[in-house]
């Protein structure tokens, strides 16, 4: 007997390599973009849950001095910016004068920048938010709406009413659907 005839070598047959290139390719062509979206979901979701953060730090921090403070956009982080985006990073302030506008000697509680570059956050008209000693905000009543800027994922907001209560929705206050810019 030949020796060679006992030994079959091992490897793959170019037909069961490309079919085997096939399935994977097929695989990867499916999860690549629930992937994506996954991640960018995740990014909007934590952006959100940022902002919650910052705005019950800033209703906390007027009942605990029992003072107003006010909550704007901020691109320096040592005055509010004249717009309706917040993604570029906000501020929040002692408002001691009630005039609604940062003073130098005005006291800045936090300056805080968004991680997540590719969320956008915007208000719509309002570019501040102020709380009153009480934790209400009259006349701040506002939706931010969060917006992935590769529109992978769908829009979200958080609605604040003037009784200073925070909450998250898939809608605008009036049940219709959000628009990102």
């Amino acid at each position: 007997m030949d020796a060679s005839s006992h030994c079959r070598e091992q490897g793959l047959t170019l037909l069961e390599l490309i079919i085997t290139l096939l399935i994977l390719g097929i695989t990867l062509a499916i999860a690549v973009p629930s992937f994506a979206q996954l991640l960018a979901n995740n990014s909007l979701t934590a952006t959100l849950n940022e902002f919650t953060g910052i705005m019950n730090y800033a209703k906390s921090e007027a009942i605990k001095r029992r003072l107003r403070v006010v909550l704007c956009p901020s691109s320096d982080g040592s005055g509010c910016t004249a717009t309706s985006s917040w993604h570029n990073g906000v501020i929040l302030f002692v408002d001691a004068d009630a005039d609604s506008d940062r003073d130098a000697s005005e006291a800045i509680l936090s300056f805080y920048r968004p991680q997540t570059g590719a969320i956008g956050v915007y208000s719509g008209q309002k570019r501040k938010i102020t709380y009153q000693p009480m934790g209400s905000t009259p006349g701040s009543n506002l939706t931010l709406t969060f917006c992935d800027g590769n529109r992978r994922t769908e829009a979200r907001a958080l609605i604040l009413s003037n009784a200073g209560r925070l909450r998250s929705s898939d809608t605008k206050s009036d049940g219709s659907a959000l628009i990102c810019p």
